[in-house]
């Protein structure tokens, strides 16, 4: 139950920023993420790529030039034959080489420069090819001019257009990594902010959401209050004229005879169905009321009142009651409150006990998990709780299959009430067809100090 439409609007606008702000912030990754992977595989793939591959080829470029000035000197040394097979691999190698660079990616206006590569290539394969054709031609004077007018020059400037290549990469490259830093620092900014941003909202949302639930469970809490204290007074209200009911029925069995006689008993019986069920409200009721600490009550005393109270129930349906007497021992709850635990979970063993054969129910004091608790166990031959059921016997008003006799399925729920609020515990275990086991764990009440 929210206290008023704008707290509710208020909690889902927390909410709904909160889950904005997260949303942005992935989205912004994201975003920046790509953007910083793609300038890497710009660097990588284009500028870095480039750039080696067009240092590769200025060194083919000028290991051609020096062959080509040994050819030309041995040319004046008498020696004019024609150029080596490796003169002529260095020259198809270096046009390769420049076929690989064009296929890779460029940047804008990197085109732009190939022109001059390739007519400085083509000048250069000219001038080449007259120097060769001179010292084909036995003429190591007109090679040698021909080298030094035409050839070295040719090479020098293709050196140079593919330097300016380079260096158009490498400016290229520097701004891509200038654009990783800057996407970097503008990443950690943008994350920093929203990282705060969705703090703040969250810590917005958990103070609407805590002061929610802490109403919600005031309001639960009051009206938690509310229906005892209506049971509580629903039970004082309706026992004195039950009581009045029944004690007038009793007369009146006792006086009449035949019809008028039945009529009776099925009225007392039914005012004792009623009884019952004020009985376990009001029980209910009370297990929500403050506990007292100092209560002690001797377990002994309260297991024998119980059997003797429940063995004509027990002879009525034929469930033969056994109690295996326990040590004397003190337990830290009142006489009332020990017997309505007890009373309640042995009345419900022997109503619960079906059409079985076999039909008993065991009282037993068993050892504790802790020294500082007494444990009870009340075991039954019936035929077992489903397994659908679970926990859920412990709520109010959940019963069973196979009752003999109707009930308010208030008596497990008014146990786990009485034995929580004394800081004890309950539990059962059960197998189909074999029966159920219901154990529950109160504090050992405090030995009195004997002074010395």
């Amino acid at each position: 139950m929210l206290r008023s439409p704008q707290t509710g609007r208020a909690l889902a606008a927390s909410f709904a920023a909160v889950a904005v702000a997260f949303t942005v912030g992935v989205a912004a990754a994201q975003t920046f993420s790509f953007r910083i992977r793609w300038a890497a595989q710009q660097i990588t793939g284009n500028s870095a790529a480039s750039i080696s591959t067009l240092s590769a080829m200025r060194g083919r470029l000028r290991d051609l030039e020096a062959r080509s000035d040994d050819f030309v000197d041995a040319c004046g040394m008498g020696q004019c034959e024609a150029p080596p097979p490796r003169f002529d691999e260095l020259r198809r190698l270096l046009h390769q080489e420049w076929q690989t660079y064009r296929a890779l990616p460029t940047f804008p206006g990197e085109t732009d420069r190939w022109p001059e590569v390739e007519a400085g290539l083509a000048r250069l394969d000219g001038a080449l090819a007259r120097v060769r054709d001179e010292v084909v031609l036995h003429r190591p004077g007109q090679a040698l001019n021909q080298f030094r007018a035409a050839a070295r020059p040719a090479f020098d400037g293709v050196d140079q257009e593919i330097a300016r290549l380079i260096v158009f990469d490498q400016q290229q490259g520097l701004a891509l990594a200038m654009r990783i830093d800057d996407l970097a620092r503008l990443s950690t900014v943008v994350s920093g902010v929203l990282v705060l941003l969705g703090v703040a909202l969250t810590v917005v949302a958990a103070a609407i959401g805590i002061r929610v639930v802490r109403h919600y469970e005031e309001s639960l809490r009051r009206q938690a209050d509310d229906l005892e204290q209506f049971a509580g007074r629903v039970a004082h209200d309706i026992r004195s004229p039950l009581s009045a009911t029944a004690a007038a029925l009793h007369v009146v069995k006792h006086h009449a005879s035949g019809a008028q006689r039945l009529a009776a008993e099925r009225a007392e019986r039914g005012v004792q169905r009623v009884s019952r069920l004020v009985e376990d409200l009001l029980q209910f009721a009370r297990a929500g009321a403050d506990i007292s600490r100092q209560d002690v009550t001797d377990l002994n005393d309260v297991l024998n009142d119980v059997v003797d109270e429940l063995r004509p129930a027990a002879e009525h349906n034929r469930v033969e009651l056994h109690l295996e007497a326990p040590r004397p021992q003190r337990v830290a709850c009142s006489p009332g409150v020990l017997s309505s635990v007890l009373s309640n979970l042995v009345r419900n063993a022997i109503v619960h006990m079906g059409t079985r054969d076999q039909r008993q129910v065991r009282i037993r004091v068993e050892t504790a998990a802790s020294t500082a608790a007494v444990r009870i166990a009340v075991e039954d031959t019936g035929p077992g709780i489903p397994e659908a059921l679970g926990d859920r016997i412990f709520e109010p008003f959940v019963r069973g299959e196979g009752a003999d006799q109707a009930g308010s399925g208030l008596g497990l729920a008014t146990v786990k009430r009485l034995v929580t609020a004394h800081g004890g515990s309950v539990g059962f275990r059960s197998r189909a067809g074999v029966g159920t086991q219901f154990f529950v764990e109160l504090p050992r009440a405090r030995e009195p100090h004997r002074p010395s």
